[in-house]
């Protein structure tokens, strides 16, 4: 105990103040063209908060984690998601510590945070509490390009509506990965940055999800060239009169 609370001083005392810290860029507009936003980590202010994350727990549902930037954020507050004119209540105000929730009863700026069973919530969702601050929006991140891709199958018939949920909730994690239905083969294809992250969605589907899926390399449609066009003109109607009468 004696540890942590000369540690804790250490930290008050030499660490930087999080207010004086780089603020992350918010804008109000469609695009990052529009006017930059001032906030300020205090917590008498109106609420603005951004998701940085999704966890799809098998017990809790759908976990959006937010981090505050101002205002507080405490149990029954009324919160908008982006431009959505409906709130949600804010019925369970979560905190993590590693694998771990606990309930907690508010939330200030600088503080990491989350909410279970909100389906409409997703990665860079903007939170806030007030109908004026709905086109308000983080910068954009680029995220890394799939390079590699795999065709799945579930192995079982009768799995493919459990698989296809499945992709699902580990797209709503993974911002990164893309996944696609090709028509023309009939293939689900999943791609994903490389070997490594490719492998740990696999597993994913299998550990986490009990989906055994059957793996193939993307099959390519190949298509025709078109090398030259032809101009039709449709005859006229002496031509076609001409074309049907007998010879003599």
């Amino acid at each position: 105990m004696f540890l942590k609370r000369g540690l804790m001083e250490v930290f008050c005392k030499l660490l930087p103040s999080p207010a004086e810290g780089n603020p992350p860029d918010f804008f109000r507009g469609d695009d990052e063209s529009g006017d930059p936003i001032h906030f300020d980590p205090d917590p008498g202010k109106r609420i603005l908060a951004h998701t940085f994350k999704v966890n799809i727990d098998p017990f809790i549902g759908r976990l959006g984690v937010f981090r505050i930037h101002q205002g507080t954020v405490s149990k029954d507050s009324q919160l908008c998601i982006g431009d959505a004119r409906r709130p949600f209540r804010v019925s369970h105000l979560l905190k993590l510590q590693g694998g771990e929730t606990r309930e907690i009863d508010a939330g200030v700026p600088g503080d990491i945070c989350a909410v279970a069973k909100v389906d409409d919530i997703e990665f860079k969702s903007v939170l806030h509490d007030a109908q004026d601050d709905s086109e308000i929006h983080p910068r954009s991140i680029q995220l890394p390009t799939p390079m590699q891709g795999v065709a799945l199958k579930a192995k079982s018939r009768g799995q493919e509506q459990k698989l296809s949920d499945a992709l699902s909730k580990l797209r709503a994690e993974d911002p990164s990965l893309v996944i696609e239905h090709n028509h023309a083969q009939n293939q689900t294809i999943m791609r994903a940055v490389g070997d490594l992250h490719l492998r740990f969605l696999l597993e994913g589907l299998s550990e986490r999800f009990n989906v055994e899926v059957e793996t193939s390399p993307p099959k390519i449609a190949y298509l025709e060239t078109i090398q030259a066009c032809l101009l039709y003109t449709s005859p006229s109607p002496r031509d076609a009169t001409l074309s049907r009468m007998p010879s003599s």
